[in-house]
């Protein structure tokens, strides 16, 4: 049986490979819409990004990382409006000096972004700490709806929270009934300030399908589910394998509804073509390797072993729009 610590070695680098552009889009049959989303472009290649925490850095570090990225050839950027930072002063004092920073830097080096909004402000929660959300999501929507009427010109995709599948990032304890509660406030509020915006679920850690199946439900129970798409445009995964090979199919890391193996991403899609969403993408806002040895060998260039896999196992893989 496969090590089932949710503790991983990979939260250290700065910078992280993101397939920002979608991954197992396996089946692209659309479910009858009340409002249709716009369509997905095809694309015989997924795009490939880079997922930085670049906000705390000052302009020099900013250029630097982001010529870099530039230079590696990423198109996209995952970055985030951390709001704990954002209202470290409190609500009265907002500061989104960083955030416009990263945002403006990022475009002038002609990255497109996702912005990923997380973190839970002292104010908001009885300063229990960032990653305890308080029970009633109202204000973390209105926040997310400050952001993007903010940068609703130049951002376009919004992910709501991150891992909220894993103990780190969700305290006390994972909640899906809870994230759903959240997911669906903000995107209310995000459509509310620019219906063109896609709202990504947050990133899942791992090919957390039971998890996702329980948020469905959870969503499913609203009676407006169904007039907003189960209120998210698209999935965000974070299919991390550890230090196994990319290819690694290994069925010791499948339990209790979870596939920990990169080529596990498939089965996300899975569910949501079961759950009706068939038509929407999977994106990668994560994705890495841990710096070590692997079957007693170096490890060597695994991010672009993916990048060769995603196409062929992922053939109808396609391009999701800004817009």
């Amino acid at each position: 049986m496969g090590d089932r610590s949710t503790s991983r070695v990979r939260r250290t680098p700065r910078y992280r490979l993101a397939a920002l552009a979608v991954a197992a889009a396996v089946s692209t049959a659309a479910a009858p819409l009340a409002t249709p989303l716009p369509a997905l472009a095809a694309a015989p290649r997924p795009i490939f990004g880079i997922a930085s925490n670049i906000n705390s850095l000052d302009r020099a570090g900013r250029d630097r990382a982001l010529n870099m990225i530039q230079n590696a050839g990423s198109t996209w950027i995952r970055g985030g409006a951390y709001w704990p930072y954002v209202d470290r002063n409190g609500r009265a004092r907002r500061d989104w000096a960083a955030t416009d920073a990263f945002i403006n830097d990022a475009i002038a080096h002609r990255q497109t972004i996702i912005c990923s909004i997380g973190g839970y402000a002292a104010w908001a929660n009885g300063g229990r700490g960032d990653w305890y959300p308080a029970s009633d999501p109202t204000e973390f929507a209105n926040f997310a709806r400050d952001a993007v009427n903010r940068y609703k010109d130049r951002v376009h995709i919004w992910e709501i929270w991150s891992e909220e599948n894993g103990p780190d990032f969700w305290k006390p304890a994972i909640d899906p009934v809870a994230y759903a509660r959240m997911l669906r406030a903000s995107y209310l509020a995000v459509k509310q300030a620019d219906p063109t915006a896609r709202v990504a679920f947050g990133g899942i850690d791992r090919n957390d399908y039971g998890f996702l199946n329980k948020v469905y439900a959870a969503l499913k129970s609203y009676p407006d589910a169904a007039a907003n798409h189960n209120f998210f445009d698209i999935l965000a995964v974070h299919p991390y394998g550890d230090n196994r090979p990319p290819e690694s199919d290994d069925p010791a890391f499948i339990w209790g509804g979870q596939d920990r193996n990169f080529a596990g991403l498939p089965k996300m899609k899975a569910a949501m073509e079961a759950q009706g969403d068939g038509y929407k993408h999977v994106i990668v806002t994560e994705m890495g390797w841990t710096v070590t040895t692997c079957g007693g060998r170096a490890w060597a260039s695994p991010g672009r072993r993916t990048t060769s896999l995603a196409p062929t196992r992922w053939p109808k893989a396609g391009r999701g729009s800004t817009r």
